[in-house]
């Protein structure tokens, strides 16, 4: 009796006088409009408890929870089979430093070594470090690199530090040639090596909110 009564709401058989139609057995176009939108922001947002919430509370009506409901739920399902939704695509377009919740499974069982960049011929990409005492041109060409951190190093090439590409990018802009990195750079920044797990260096970054 509920189902049927739900769907009798809806515009199957006897129900409201709210089938445009004028007849029995039609879907409510109004509400297959409402139920199609909810759809489609589920699936491409990836939203489904906050849109069902907005969608009955812009109506009105609470019957619709459970239409909305299911088809937010399937659009994301079926969304996520396929590819990441809106709003994970746009922070690699912005180029956003984000990680997601767990490690992806392609990186498990892996260490640190095997996912550093690597040319054509499968080699290690050199580091890009700045001497503690770098001279302005050092600087302007690792800012050319994509990197967002550099580390500085003395002279015996011991780690002493992590630069930052906004703290380079005002120093290089104010300072003579030769730069002391000593005043822009963490003196403790957290290392992994290169035999580090994957999933270990992934926790670090993460409860670090890196």
């Amino acid at each position: 009796p509920e189902f049927q009564a739900a769907f009798e709401h809806f515009g199957f058989g006897k129900g409201n006088g709210s089938d445009v139609y004028g007849g029995s057995g039609y879907f409510d176009p109004g509400v297959g409009a409402v139920v199609g939108a909810a759809a489609f922001m589920a699936g491409s947002g990836r939203i489904t408890l906050f849109l069902t919430v907005m969608i009955v509370e812009v109506t009105g009506d609470s019957s619709l929870i459970f239409p909305v409901g299911v088809a937010a739920i399937v659009a994301t399902v079926v969304g996520n089979a396929f590819n990441h939704g809106l709003y994970h695509v746009l922070l690699n377009v912005q180029s956003v430093p984000w990680l997601p919740d767990q490690v992806p499974k392609s990186a498990r069982g892996l260490v640190v070594m095997d996912i550093l960049d690597r040319d054509q011929e499968h080699q290690v990409l050199p580091l890009v470090s700045l001497p503690l005492e770098a001279p302005a041109p050092s600087i302007t060409r690792a800012l050319a690199s994509s990197h967002n951190g550099f580390p500085v190093v003395d002279r015996d090439g011991v780690l002493v530090g992590l630069a930052q590409r906004t703290q380079l990018s005002a120093l290089v802009s104010t300072a003579g040639p030769a730069v002391n990195l000593g005043s822009a750079m963490d003196p403790e920044p957290v290392t992994v090596t290169a035999t580090c797990p994957v999933e270990r260096a992934f926790a670090i970054f993460t409860l670090l909110g890196l």
